[in-house]
């Protein structure tokens, strides 16, 4: 369960991130990822010392998330002799440390295969699908199943978890008459009518917490977007808009009968490399600059903000 989405500034800047929906920890923190020239910063963890990254942008602006796929990601069991054989956990490794824009991922997307090899065996798979971003505001989403293996341009820049993406696209239409206008009045059976107040316009606006909801309502604001004059506005913006599909402690719980919340939000400035994040535990904004960072042959941890 989870939300991701693009926004640009007036001045054609793009941030990129998305919230974290789980029921539990996994041991997260930011971290620089070197491997020979480039690196990569995100959020992740280090399973046998390797980077998982649930999140995270390379130094030329090309970020990627992942997000949870179950009952529709679909990889391979064998690996196929003519491809580069990937297993699903190592996929943001290889779009940020082998790519600098979403056109570049997008034309070597069919060299690769996805693989349904788990890292240890205490860890299952991760059932994922990605959307991707760049500093030019190119989005996509790029989605494993059955059917093999699709790269989808976004035209809307947001994206959230199960069905596909292209059935996501499809189930807006059902919600052409949303709109952030004041109602005008009416009358119906010679009574005037007017509407209850602001905000009138987005009747029937879902609001649960459901995937298809969640993609429905960010889109809307997506669409909705007012003008984003600088830097400083465009992160408040973006963070309050992940606000409106977070989730709360208690409004759901999840198949394991624990509380599923939105452990952390992130927001990625793609032109200067700098790593926003707020926690469930904690609202202020922290900020990680990966182009200040020393570069270091190593992975680079930073403590993880879980108290206020």
């Amino acid at each position: 369960m989870c939300t991701a989405l693009e926004i640009r500034t007036e001045n054609e800047k793009s941030f990129f991130g998305r919230n974290m929906d789980l029921s539990y920890n996994f041991n997260q923190s930011v971290m620089i990822v070197p491997r020979g020239n480039n690196r990569i910063i995100g959020m992740g963890t280090l399973i046998d010392g390797h980077p998982m990254m649930a999140d995270a942008m390379n130094e030329d602006g090309l970020a990627c998330a992942g997000l949870n796929f179950e009952g529709y990601a679909f990889f391979e069991k064998t690996a196929a002799s003519a491809k580069i054989n990937i297993p699903s956990y190592d996929f943001i490794l290889w779009v940020l440390f082998n790519h600098k824009t979403v056109k570049e991922v997008e034309k070597n997307i069919n060299n690769i295969e996805l693989t349904d090899t788990p890292i240890n065996g205490n860890t299952p798979v991760p059932t994922l699908h990605w959307m991707i971003a760049d500093s030019f505001g190119d989005t996509a989403v790029i989605e494993k199943t059955k059917n093999g293996l699709k790269f989808f341009s976004n035209p809307v820049k947001v994206m959230t978890n199960n069905p596909t993406f292209d059935w996501h696209l499809t189930n807006l239409n059902e919600y052409l008459y949303i709109k952030p206008d004041y109602r005008e009045k009416t009358a119906w059976c010679e009574k005037e009518l007017k509407p209850l107040g602001v905000g009138s316009g987005t009747l029937g606006l879902p609001g649960d917490f459901s995937s298809v909801s969640r993609f429905v309502r960010i889109a809307y604001l997506r669409s909705n977007l007012p003008i984003l004059k600088d830097d400083s506005e465009a992160v408040s913006h973006f963070f309050n808009m992940l606000d409106n599909v977070k989730m709360i402690k208690g409004g759901v719980i999840a198949e394991n009968g624990k509380e599923a919340y939105t452990i952390y939000s992130s927001c990625m400035d793609l032109e200067k490399g700098i790593y926003y994040y707020r926690t469930y535990e904690n609202s202020r904004i922290n900020a990680v600059n990966l182009k200040k960072e020393q570069n270091n042959s190593e992975i680079i941890l930073f403590p993880y903000s879980y108290e206020s």
